[in-house]
């Protein structure tokens, strides 16, 4: 990409360009003028500078980690890797700031239009999440990306229900009471979690703990 981009910007008439840095609160941070002969050079340092500002989960170790959403506006991939800990692609190590057993995705945001690329990290998904795929969108993203691992199937279970309930059941851990689980509305909005007695003791946080509810046909109504 970057000896794309040294061509693109050679052949076109730029004279300035202007960067933005966000914080984890989608707050601008730093705003910076480049000519094109430093565009490459600023975007390095500033890209440092962001990863460093990240929103992170609370908590290193879970048993199950929900995603609610996942989304193209969300993440290019679908689901920030360096927040869930997962890139699954060969050859590339996951983050290791991360130790999560089970991984589950819910639902798509209306705003990607059945693109789901990224539900290949996940270890379960509902079959309303599949049926509202669109598998040409998908594709092409993943071939075009050369990222067609970020694009497998999981496991597909009948509700959200039956998907939560299969991440628990094989997440190694027999224990209910102390089963570590996080749900987020996705990887950019980490301003509020839910999670479970174990990871809310942890973090010595105060809340009400209520279980997880859902509708008659399995869909969950506790949500972010």
């Amino acid at each position: 990409l970057p000896e794309m981009a040294s061509v693109a910007i050679a052949n076109s008439p730029l004279a300035y360009g202007l960067a933005i840095v966000e914080n984890a609160a989608h707050e601008i941070v730093t705003i910076e003028g480049a000519e094109p002969a430093a565009f490459a050079d600023t975007d390095i340092r500033l890209l440092k500078k962001a990863k460093s500002l990240l929103a992170r989960l609370p908590v290193r170790k879970l048993d199950v980690l929900a995603c609610q959403e996942l989304g193209k506006e969300v993440s290019g991939a679908g689901m920030d890797y360096a927040v869930i800990g997962r890139t699954d692609i060969r050859g590339i190590a996951n983050p290791d700031h991360i130790e999560m057993v089970k991984l589950v995705v819910l639902r798509l945001t209306e705003a990607t239009h059945g693109n789901g690329i990224g539900i290949g990290v996940a270890d379960y998904v509902p079959k309303t999440l599949t049926d509202g795929l669109d598998l040409k969108s998908m594709y092409e993203n993943a071939i075009t990306s050369a990222l067609g691992e970020k694009c497998r199937i999981p496991i597909v279970l009948p509700s959200e229900r039956e998907t939560l309930q299969a991440a628990f059941a094989t997440c190694w851990n027999t224990d209910p009471a102390s089963w570590r689980y996080c749900q987020i509305r996705n990887t950019l909005s980490l301003d509020e979690v839910l999670v479970s007695r174990p990871v809310m003791e942890e973090l010595g946080a105060d809340g009400t703990l209520e279980p997880l509810e859902f509708d008659d046909e399995g869909r969950l109504l506790t949500i972010l």
